[in-house]
């Protein structure tokens, strides 16, 4: 009679496969102990079978074989230790770098592109724009400091009056 496992050790959820052979047997059953429950089933009397192990602690496998009245046994030992889970990583922790980097991604294009197409602006249209940040510069200040309407025209004239001089 022959009884082999394809691992001694396991771990829970894993499959082991089981071989035996019992030449000239009228009847075979393959015993599965776990120490918590037992499973029985019929098998011929050579074959290969696949269990999954989920149990913690040491499961016996045993093959009992009848031949004229008496039965034999032989057995094997599997210890199943327990699965270790990754306790490290917090779920979502990688989106919100994902989220973070396709961010910084999509500045860093924006920037460029704004870059690209100031350098390739006329002069003119340069001014133009200057100017035009400049009063919603003021707009925006002036809707919470009314006093600052008026400087914030004074340097707006100042500003084109210089550009004006300039040329």
């Amino acid at each position: 009679m022959v009884l082999k496992t394809d691992k001694s050790k396991v771990t829970e959820g894993d499959i082991i496969e089981v071989k035996w052979k019992c030449p000239n047997s009228e009847s075979t059953t393959l015993t599965l102990d776990n120490g918590h429950s037992t499973s029985t089933i019929q098998v011929e009397g050579s074959g290969t079978k696949k269990f999954r192990l989920n149990s913690v602690g040491k499961t016996t496998i045993t093959v009992t074989s009848a031949k004229n009245g008496k039965s034999s046994n032989k057995g094997v030992k599997v210890r199943v230790s327990a699965r270790k889970y990754d306790t490290y990583q917090r779920v979502g922790d990688n989106k919100f770098k994902e989220l973070c980097q396709n961010f910084t991604k999509k500045i860093k294009n924006y920037t460029s592109r704004y870059k690209y197409g100031w350098s390739m602006m006329p002069k003119d249209k340069k001014q133009a724009s200057i100017s035009l940040m400049i009063i919603l510069g003021i707009m925006i200040i002036s809707s919470f400091f009314p006093s600052a309407v008026f400087f914030g025209i004074s340097v707006l004239a100042i500003y084109c009056f210089y550009i004006l001089m300039k040329k």
